[in-house]
């Protein structure tokens, strides 16, 4: 049987969006309070905040690596400190030189 396209020739698809964005649109939330995946705050070179931290994967004074998830945040520069970690929230300090996303 064949299926009925209401799109007109040459239309691409809107892109699907989970039940939780949905449901945030429609309350007029910012993308950040309803999505499951990290959120990162850089504050000017010295400071960055990740939200949705799962863990401390590598740390030393240039190098900072965190767990987000399916990803790792990495973060190279100078006199790199965690100034604060607890709840999945996790404060790096110094000097930010390169910020890095992979497994």
């Amino acid at each position: 049987m064949k299926q009925h396209n209401s799109m007109a020739p040459g239309a691409s698809a809107p892109p699907k969006r989970g039940f939780m964005q949905r449901v945030g649109r429609a309350l007029e939330l910012p993308d950040t309070v309803v999505t499951s995946g990290p959120y990162i705050e850089i504050h000017g070179t010295g400071e960055m905040v990740v939200e949705g931290c799962k863990g401390i994967l590598d740390y030393d004074g240039n190098l900072v690596r965190l767990s987000v998830g399916r990803f790792a945040v990495t973060v190279l520069g100078e006199k790199l400190e965690i100034t604060h970690y607890s709840d999945g929230s996790c404060t790096v300090a110094g000097e930010i030189r390169n910020i890095g996303f992979g497994v």
